[in-house]
């Protein structure tokens, strides 16, 4: 495929061949507020502002100047965790991201998303930990995939995880 991205329509969706570019720039911005409600729970506040370009690309030359492909500018995780009782932590966030777009030629964008989630460890052995998390639990519909041919691809609705960890 000569020095041009591959991008051909197929019935399902899309067939893309990524490459890499000459050069790229990211820059962005991290923080972290933490408050200590009590001895036993604490509440954060994060956010990530990441902005990434594509900035030189000779052989493919529409990609300079586009955002990375799904990639927000925005996030926010607001959270709240605690230890109510001797070997026990629990924890539950909220999580919002900007929108985004899919493609790396920039033309089909993703919108903006939030999610929540609850869970829990507890310390079963010395070195070993039982976590269970429910994940998207208002079973919001968090778009991850348009295609040029219009499919839209939804994330996981409500999903429970468990966990079994070991130290040694």
């Amino acid at each position: 495929v000569g020095s041009e991205m591959c991008i051909r329509d197929s019935p399902g969706g899309a067939l893309a061949q990524r490459r890499n570019v000459e050069q790229a720039r990211v820059r962005g911005l991290e923080s972290r507020l933490e408050w200590r409600v009590s001895s036993r729970w604490d509440c954060t506040l994060r956010y990530l502002f990441s902005r990434a370009r594509f900035t030189s690309s000779p052989e493919q030359p529409l990609l300079e100047g586009n955002s990375f492909p799904q990639s927000p500018e925005h996030r926010v995780i607001a959270g709240i965790a605690g230890d109510p009782m001797e070997r026990l932590r629990l924890f539950a966030e909220i999580e919002f991201g900007s929108s985004q777009y899919e493609d790396v030629l920039g033309e089909r964008r993703l919108g903006s998303w939030w999610t929540a989630r609850l869970g829990g460890e507890v310390e079963v052995a010395e070195r070993m930990t039982v976590q269970v998390r429910i994940e998207n639990i208002f079973v919001e519909e968090v778009a991850t995939v348009f295609s040029s041919s219009g499919l839209l691809s939804i994330g996981l609705p409500r999903s429970a995880l468990i966990n079994v960890n070991y130290r040694f």
